[in-house]
């Protein structure tokens, strides 16, 4: 069974969303401006794999894949695509149409959403998303449509932090970073950090009291609700207080990414 793949390219920047940064800091330097007006579209987009649950075990704790009971009995399709151009993050991914091999389109009710289900590859171009069904059997797919939605950064500034002790609930008064947690990790520190609209940091270094680069063990990550968590892992040891250097994007545009894909041979994967 041949597939096809449709998709529409837009401009970004039509549509933008502006995202605050530190007020009322003095030395806040002029946000350097990115050039943008760069049109960002998807290159490719295919099946990556798939499963099928037809019971769930629960009385008996029986539990096939770690998250089954979760979801529910169904398909769920896993996707991968490539950006013709880097992003800062994509977000909000939603199925809005669904036709089985059989011309039967599922309901809103049968096409399950479920948070964060894309996420964003480390060379900021390639994505991963999950699709999960409510059906009834293993089916081909006729048509799959839906959207999702690509954060571009526009202009950036540079701020360093005041010194941290390293200890929970320290708080530094120039930027406002909170440490929610400070811990021991293979070695070096683990710290959870509390920064206001996180979502915006591009890039986040970590300094000595003397103004030296620690090595970070892993790369930072952004979680919660408010998208004010930062997490980070440093090599370094407990007790000497450090600041936290943040590049962070003057605006974020927002802009939805329509895709259809047609035709998917379950049975060719």
């Amino acid at each position: 069974m041949k597939k096809t793949f449709i998709v529409s390219c837009v401009l970004l920047g039509i549509v933008a969303t502006v995202f605050g940064i530190e007020k009322g800091t003095s030395n806040i330097p002029m946000a350097k401006e990115i050039p943008d007006g760069e049109t960002i579209e998807i290159k490719t987009l295919d099946l990556d794999g798939f499963r099928y649950i037809k019971e769930l075990h629960k009385d008996v704790k029986v539990h096939v894949f770690w998250n089954n009971g979760v979801y529910g009995k169904g398909l769920m399709l896993s996707f991968f695509g490539e950006l013709n151009s880097k992003v800062h993050n994509v977000k909000n991914i939603i199925a809005k149409k669904v036709i089985l091999e059989d011309g039967t389109q599922l309901t809103r009710e049968q096409i399950r959403e479920h948070r964060d289900s894309i996420m964003l590859g480390n060379d900021h171009k390639s994505l991963g998303f999950r699709v999960d069904l409510d059906t009834p059997g293993i089916t081909n797919i006729k048509h799959i449509s839906g959207e999702f939605e690509v954060v571009k950064a526009v202009g950036f500034i540079e701020v360093t932090s005041n010194l941290l002790e390293d200890k929970s609930d320290s708080k530094e008064n120039k930027i406002g970073i909170n440490i929610n947690i400070a811990s021991n990790w293979m070695g070096g520190r683990y710290y959870v950090l509390i920064i206001e609209n996180a979502e915006n940091i591009l890039e986040l270094t970590v300094l000595d009291e003397n103004g030296n680069e620690l090595k970070q063990t892993d790369p930072f990550s952004i979680f919660g609700v408010k998208h004010d968590h930062v997490k980070i892992y440093v090599d370094k040891k407990k007790g000497g207080p450090f600041a936290i250097k943040l590049k962070r994007a003057e605006r974020l545009q927002v802009q939805p990414i329509p895709f259809v894909l047609e035709n998917i041979n379950l049975m060719t994967y």
